[in-house]
């Protein structure tokens, strides 16, 4: 993981990813969650940490999810609390999710079946239609004990803000859809104004 090192450590997975995600909660070591993209298969999130002093990286925790997973966000607060957006067949969802203290077994992607782990599902970030292009969660800076995290997610058509409570709780705090939108593709928070977002469609930045 150190562009600097000769021999880069590597983690092998079972399944394609195309995802994946720091654990901004954890302030102590190296942490990052995966997800994979099977269309067959049970998909995965592994949680995996790379030890700086052996240059080593091992899964600590293996979880499965529904659907092929498109994109990962992780709590800065809270280290086992994050969110994705992924598809099944009956279209695209977001949702809040837990994790558990389960371990994985092997550490080269041929876990056992009884090492897999479930999920705690939290609730879900609803309304949106068609696929969802963006999901980004805001950084809550150390110190700033009992401050509300912010989630923000976009379809082509619509911009939600989303409210996540210390409980868990999910609220909708705000819906921007406009005629002027259309076609959104991505978006970000203001790294300087936590209240502040930018977003863009194929020639526009808002």
């Amino acid at each position: 993981m150190d562009y600097q090192q000769d021999n880069p450590a590597v983690y092998g997975l079972k399944f394609e990813a195309r995802c994946m995600a720091p654990r901004l909660g954890e302030k102590d070591s190296h942490n990052f969650i995966v997800g994979t993209h099977s269309l067959k298969e049970k998909n995965e999130i592994h949680v995996i940490d790379f030890k700086e002093e052996t240059n080593e990286v091992e899964c600590i925790g293996l979880y499965s999810h529904p659907g092929e997973i498109w994109q990962l966000q992780a709590s800065s607060c809270d280290t086992d609390l994050f969110a994705s957006v992924y598809t099944d067949s009956k279209g695209w969802h977001c949702s809040a999710w837990k994790l558990g203290d389960g371990k994985a077994g092997d550490k080269d992607g041929g876990e056992a079946e009884e090492d897999i782990q479930k999920l705690k599902h939290v609730g879900d970030f609803k309304g949106h239609e068609g696929a969802i292009s963006t999901l980004k969660w805001s950084v809550v800076e150390e110190g700033d004990e009992g401050g509300e995290e912010s989630v923000v997610t976009i379809d082509s058509k619509r911009v939600r803000w989303w409210k996540l409570a210390q409980g868990g709780s999910i609220d909708e705090g705000k819906c921007l859809t406009t005629p002027e939108i259309k076609g959104l593709t991505t978006g970000c928070f203001d790294p300087h104004h936590d209240l502040h977002f930018v977003t863009g469609d194929s020639r526009n930045i808002s």
